[in-house]
């Protein structure tokens, strides 16, 4: 019988190479998923959406991290990391994107057509 408890067995499991690998693919996926998704709105509403949708990936990231258990400090890619990444991206495009065109897009007759 193991004297660790259940949460440090459990990350032992999150710690090989193949699922960090796994991790790290995951995250390009939610990027590419974002992006595509982006791609169909007007180009003034683009950079919005990729942040909200960056930013939802990296809540639900970091609540899968929570519920397994994973370490905030790691030798190795988690799921903490993965939601900071998504989290920075999010912030970066938010800030990048400029709220006076979408201001301009909802007040123009665009956006009801």
């Amino acid at each position: 019988m193991s004297r660790c408890p259940g949460t440090l067995l459990k990350n032992k499991l999150w710690r090989t190479p193949r699922t960090n690998g796994w991790i790290v693919g995951e995250t390009g996926l939610m990027l590419s998923a974002s992006l595509l998704i982006a791609y169909f709105f007007p180009a003034p509403l683009m950079l919005p959406v990729f942040s909200i949708l960056s930013f939802l990936w990296a809540v639900d990231s970091a609540w899968h991290a929570h519920f397994l258990g994973q370490r905030w400090l790691s030798a190795t890619f988690t799921h903490w990391d993965q939601a900071g990444v998504l989290a920075l991206i999010a912030f970066v495009s938010a800030i990048l994107s400029d709220p006076s065109e979408v201001m301009a897009y909802f007040r123009s007759g665009e956006s009801k057509r």
